[in-house]
């Protein structure tokens, strides 16, 4: 499965702001530093997520990015879809499912399982598997 440096990009960006939500902005150029993307992919990512609603910006001294929503709320396969423009992970058609031919049957089941588990993972879930795994490895380098 393929993920787009555009789809990683922003999934990366969402779950960078969760850490501050909701009381910190984060700017686009700590963004960049910490996630070792160019400011200017930085930007349309961003402008990308506010359009699709799962950010909203805020102009000024205290201004910057920030979830729109709580990351309890926000899926890994709902961010995915809003920001990939086929159908994802899957591009299969409806009829497709319907089809008598077995490999479009396995695609959809394939897409299907895909989905199901990408739907079941929150932003909040994917950053306490990061706390987690973070600590867990500063353990082992201590040991």
């Amino acid at each position: 499965m393929n993920i787009t440096s555009k789809a990683n990009g922003c999934l990366r960006i969402l779950l960078r702001m969760v850490n501050t939500f909701p009381d910190k902005p984060v700017h686009a150029e700590e963004l960049s530093k910490e996630l070792g993307i160019t400011i200017k992919y930085i930007q349309q990512l961003l402008l990308l997520l506010k359009n699709e609603g799962l950010i909203n910006s805020k102009k000024g001294p205290r201004g910057g990015y920030t979830l729109a929503v709580d990351p309890e709320q926000i899926v890994l396969g709902d961010a995915l879809r809003k920001v990939e423009s086929l159908s994802f992970p899957l591009s299969t058609l409806e009829s497709d499912c319907k089809s008598e031919d077995v490999f479009d049957k396995i695609w959809c089941e394939v897409g299907e399982a895909i989905s199901e588990i990408l739907d079941s993972v929150s932003f909040a879930e994917l950053d306490d598997i990061q706390r987690q795994s973070r600590m867990g490895s500063a353990l082992q380098y201590y040991i």
